[in-house]
């Protein structure tokens, strides 16, 4: 049986037995299945992780991780309706009562794609935390930890914590784990080419009518 540190010791690589090369990875809670040869004997008394490198083959790719890099397309269940409720708000008709804009950023049509955009960062950060449980798990030394991902919350800080996990990947494994940060970056570039051109159309036709009502008017005049 492994030599169980005590319940307070962080994930790490512990002794098998006193004096043997053996180490098991203890991810904090219980021991795991991964195995690690070292050289020299370790001491049954050591406290903190002995190494910081993963067994070869460790598992770095996590379902949690890839939704993570995946939130982007979760902006659309906010992007479209804005969409739509600009179409409503930039009309010459509401242009010209400043109580229809008012009565419109009060309405559920704004406010509910603004709530969603806040829930969308909160799973993002669950997400990363579930992430960072299942890397600690699978064998990764000190994953970078998921609290980074908070700063998701002050716009792009959704790349902080992708970052840091696939340098801390590359480093502890030697594999890359960069995936999920391509799939947030590419993500979020269509993202960004599709709402342009959608804004640039909506102005354009805003543009028009706006000019439509005016040169009506002259003819009225």
């Amino acid at each position: 049986m492994s030599n169980t540190p005590s319940n307070q010791a962080p994930p790490g690589w512990y002794p098998v037995a006193a004096g043997s090369t053996q180490l098991r990875w203890w991810d904090g809670t219980a021991w795991t299945e991964h195995v690690h040869e070292t050289a020299v004997p370790q001491a049954a008394t050591t406290a903190a992780p002995v190494v910081q490198q993963a067994p070869e083959g460790t598992q770095v790719s996590t379902i949690w991780g890839w939704l993570a890099g995946a939130t982007p397309l979760l902006s659309l269940v906010v992007y479209i309706p804005l969409y739509f409720w600009l179409q409503t708000v930039f009309t010459p008709q509401a242009l010209s009562n400043p109580n229809s804009i008012t009565a419109a950023a009060s309405s559920p049509s704004y406010l509910v794609p603004s709530l969603l955009s806040w829930v969308i960062i909160g799973l993002f950060v669950l997400f990363c935390a579930l992430d960072w449980r299942a890397l600690t798990r699978n064998g990764v030394p000190a994953p970078f930890h998921w609290a980074w991902s908070f700063f998701a919350f002050l716009s792009p800080g959704g790349l902080v914590y992708l970052i840091g996990r696939g340098i801390v990947i590359k480093r502890r494994t030697g594999q890359g784990g960069l995936g999920p940060l391509w799939l947030f970056v590419a993500l979020n570039v269509v993202l960004i080419i599709i709402v342009t051109v959608a804004l640039v159309a909506l102005f354009g036709n805003i543009a028009a009518g706006l000019s439509t009502n005016l040169n009506n008017g002259n003819g009225v005049a």
